[in-house]
């Protein structure tokens, strides 16, 4: 099977996405291969083995991409060994499917050749193409007289593009690009939203500091959204990552519905002991809401306050402390990393 890699010479600039040409053969790119060890899978950077190994996943092997550098020469290793020697040249080759199981999510995955990488490149960038174009028109309004009333009619219409991308289901390694269009999106709405709070409180200078700062983080998640649409001309790996990074999201949607059950779950047990929710436990818990996962934990549990937490299967974890006087605080363990964002909070 032939594996394609892009250069950044090889990429054509258009209005910040890059379009492919046909490139020249490369290497293997950067991914998960058997490892030398034979302990499961260790990554490749693109130029050596790395540390990291993922020993719950297996990978299976072929002859080395046709016009491809033989591997071992010249390649420094990592970790022990000699890529040079007949039993590791041939550990980097072209995979025809590998199982991957990214921080404990168990999935398959089939990579793809490179004539398969760049059709799903140009069919995520087909499906987000409006709503990039639709969000060009946000930008820093206050500078050019546009009234509050107009602004939130052209989020209004921008949000209702965004929803038709997201009724279209783009394929898996296209979410990471939806997803920061998403985190846009949403900012966009606040930024309306504190614009006529500000208007209604008669405070209207206040606009100007808070929706600038609102529309920077539009523009920095648009930039992401880019980044990570470009990064699928990266071949077969390229996308492999991106599908990893689209299901440990998923992985993390997941562990957030969980961590609301067992907030409603804590507060059914509480209307039963006069308020008070100390003594619960995951049990407990699960007595009321069987669904409740094994990674449900109750750090704390006092007669008005708690602290509840459930892992990911993508490594995250979700929390929900409920602290005197009732305000509730959700909080995640990986800040910028797949459901959890930048900020360290949720909810």
């Amino acid at each position: 099977m032939q594996t394609t890699a892009f250069k950044v010479s090889d990429l054509q600039a258009d209005d910040g996405i890059v379009s492919p040409s046909a490139p020249p053969p490369q290497p293997p790119p950067a991914g998960w291969y058997s490892d030398p060890e034979g302990i499961g899978l260790r990554w490749w950077d693109g130029r050596q083995w790395t540390q990291h190994v993922n020993i719950a996943a297996a990978t299976a092997q072929s002859e080395p991409p046709p016009g491809s550098v033989p591997l071992g020469e010249g390649l420094p290793a990592s970790g022990g060994g000699d890529l040079g020697s007949p039993r590791r040249s041939g550990i980097l080759s072209s995979v025809v499917a590998v199982a991957v199981a990214s921080i404990g999510i168990g999935i398959v995955i089939l990579a793809t050749s490179g004539s398969d990488s760049q059709a799903t490149y140009s069919e995520c960038r087909r499906d987000v193409q409006p709503t990039l174009t639709a969000m060009q028109g946000l930008g820093s309004h206050l500078n050019v007289g546009v009234i509050e009333s107009d602004y939130a009619a052209e989020v209004g219409d921008v949000q209702a593009t965004y929803d038709r991308l997201t009724g279209k289901h783009p394929a898996t390694a296209c979410q990471p690009v939806v997803r920061a269009l998403g985190e846009a999106m949403d900012a966009y709405a606040q930024a309306s939203s504190e614009w006529n709070e500000c208007i209604f409180s008669g405070e209207e200078e206040c606009a100007e500091a808070t929706v600038q700062e609102l529309w920077s983080n539009a523009d920095r998640s648009i930039a992401t959204a880019r980044r990570r649409l470009n990064s699928l001309t990266g071949g077969a790996d390229a996308v492999a990552v991106a599908e990893s990074e689209a299901a440990q999201v998923e992985a993390d949607a997941l562990a957030k519905e969980q961590a609301h059950s067992a907030l409603v779950a804590m507060e059914t047990y509480a209307t039963d002991r006069r308020g008070s929710y100390e003594g619960a436990t995951p049990a407990k818990l699960r007595s009321i809401e069987p669904t409740l996962p094994p990674s449900l934990e109750v750090k704390e549990a006092g007669t008005e306050y708690f602290s509840i937490s459930v892992g990911s299967k993508g490594g995250n974890w979700f929390e929900i402390d409920r602290e005197f006087g009732g305000e509730l605080i959700f909080k995640c363990g990986e800040p910028g990393n797949a459901g959890c964002p930048g900020s360290g909070e949720w909810g």
